[in-house]
């Protein structure tokens, strides 16, 4: 039976064992890549178009700065699901409302093999809205360590459909096969590892702790259980 020893200072030891229970906290911060400096993306727009972006940008960079959790995406058995640490108050609508801007990751629940937008004003009254993804993901030969771990990189192009809305873009995923859990924050999963690392929209999504709880309880509401 393989043994990963990580950090004790920070994780303790945890066997395979424990890990296969599929009960899993991690908790992800976000970095700006400022992809509004690189030509590839600024090479067919206006100069005044390039110097809005970067103020735009500039202003959601404010609301992620510094090394700090930002959201949590949590695995039992049977669910998962990414939500945002409630680190201001209520009554700071716009503060939380930029930092889910700045972010460009949704809150969602998978209960089974449906996955969920949780839509809601912080996350008061959430409504759950039926989501279709696909992901086709490409592994790469590249590798680079997150936390300990030897994570794989895979790229893919998102075609998503809400309702009758599409959208596609690309994103890079870092994986890691040391914890076999096809998960991934919000609706990045699929991978035959947990995803530790995540680019998207000119963010860098990456996990700052994991925790392997024993026992992992997710709500899900009555009327998902009965769908």
């Amino acid at each position: 039976m393989k043994t990963y020893f990580l950090s004790l200072l920070v994780f303790g030891l945890f066997s395979f064992d424990m890990i296969s229970q599929n009960n899993l906290i991690i908790e992800y911060g976000v970095d700006y890549l400022e992809f509004y400096k690189k030509e590839e993306y600024t090479k067919n727009i206006s100069e005044d178009a390039k110097l809005y972006l970067q103020e735009h940008e500039n202003n959601k960079k404010k609301a992620i700065q510094g090394d700090r959790t930002i959201f949590t995406l949590k695995v039992n058995e049977h669910s998962s699901l990414t939500d945002y640490l409630k680190f201001m108050e209520v009554d700071d609508q716009q503060s939380f409302i930029l930092v889910k801007m700045a972010t460009t990751i949704s809150s969602t629940l998978k209960y089974g093999d449906q996955l969920y937008l949780v839509k809601g004003f912080l996350g008061q009254h959430p409504t759950f809205e039926p989501f279709d993804y696909q992901i086709s993901w490409e592994i790469k030969g590249e590798y680079k360590e997150i936390m300990g771990y030897s994570c794989q990189l895979a790229e893919a192009t998102i075609d998503a459909k809400i309702k009758v809305k599409r959208d596609q873009f690309k994103v890079k995923a870092w994986f890691t096969t040391e914890i076999p859990i096809q998960e991934g924050p919000s609706i990045y999963k699929g991978l035959p590892g947990l995803i530790l690392g995540l680019e998207k929209h000119g963010r860098y999504i990456y996990a700052t702790s994991i925790n392997f709880p024993e026992e992992l309880h997710i709500d899900v509401p009555e009327e998902l259980l009965d769908e």
